[in-house]
């Protein structure tokens, strides 16, 4: 992937000094030139994560709906007069934020989800429409109270794209709700050289609070909301100071200001 301007909003893109990296100078989008797709394993819900994170998907539910709560309490919040009756939700996974959508209320969900290891599991375990198919090859005349993408469009090789398409399947009046990586961050901005070193191979942007905004506004949404998805204050400085409380303080504020965060989850009106 060369690109010559911005996709997202059309403005110039400088080199970075890895340079698999453009960003923009105007929305401070990123992206790696040298993305490529990798095969996704069924083995990453269940060998894969637990070597990375001591436990399997599954047994991680109980973290991971706490996640999903928030989400719908975001939602709801966003979308005050819309009753979300109908969801999809893309890359599904083991189906948890369905799960979440359905315990509040939503009466139809339908995840597209290209691991048949998922999607057996959703089959077996609730009463959800499953797809087992890529996004790319996912098509659908209806359109949704709801749809949400939970670390799925980086990986796409096109993200306009795919936010256009996830667009698509929004109702007027519904939701569009989405995490990525970002590159308004503490890890981009103060450790460059890291940010390069463990970068995903698979992705293919780093978004930003600003570029998200400007997207969204061009395909007709409003309302939009950033929030910062995690915060990492040991970034900018070592935990064992004596400043990091006071500093950890104000960063947070900081980044629920401004979505100073490497990763942001997004929510838009349409």
């Amino acid at each position: 992937m060369r690109l010559r301007n911005c996709p997202v909003c059309d403005g110039a893109l400088r080199t970075l000094d890895n340079m698999n990296f453009l960003q923009c100078r105007s929305c401070g989008t990123v992206f790696n030139s040298a993305h490529t797709l990798i095969e996704y394993s069924d083995t990453y819900f269940t060998s894969d994560y637990k070597t990375q994170y001591g436990k399997t998907y599954e047994e991680d539910y109980p973290a991971i709906r706490k996640f999903c709560d928030k989400r719908i309490e975001r939602i709801k919040k966003i979308a005050l007069h819309v009753r979300i009756n109908s969801v999809l939700d893309v890359a599904s996974a083991l189906g948890f934020f369905l799960k979440a959508a359905s315990d509040n209320g939503a009466t139809h969900c339908t995840g597209v989800e290209i691991s048949k290891y998922a999607c057996d599991y959703m089959k077996k375990n609730y009463s959800f429409s499953v797809k087992n198919e890529s996004f790319e090859d996912f098509h659908s005349d209806e359109k949704y109270d709801l749809v949400t993408a939970w670390y799925f469009i980086e990986h796409s090789s096109d993200l306009v794209e795919t936010v256009t398409k996830l667009s698509s399947l929004v109702k007027d009046g519904g939701v569009l709700a989405f995490s990525v990586p970002s590159a308004f961050s503490p890890l981009f901005k103060f450790n460059r050289k890291k940010f390069f070193e463990t970068h995903p191979i698979d992705h293919s942007a780093d978004l930003t609070p600003m570029g998200v905004k400007i997207m969204l506004k061009k395909m007709g949404f409003h309302k939009i909301q950033v929030y910062p998805a995690a915060y990492h204050p040991e970034r900018m400085m070592n935990r064992n100071s004596f400043f990091f409380p006071i500093f950890s303080y104000f960063f947070k504020k900081y980044a629920d200001f401004t979505a100073f965060s490497d990763t942001i989850e997004v929510y838009a009106v349409k």
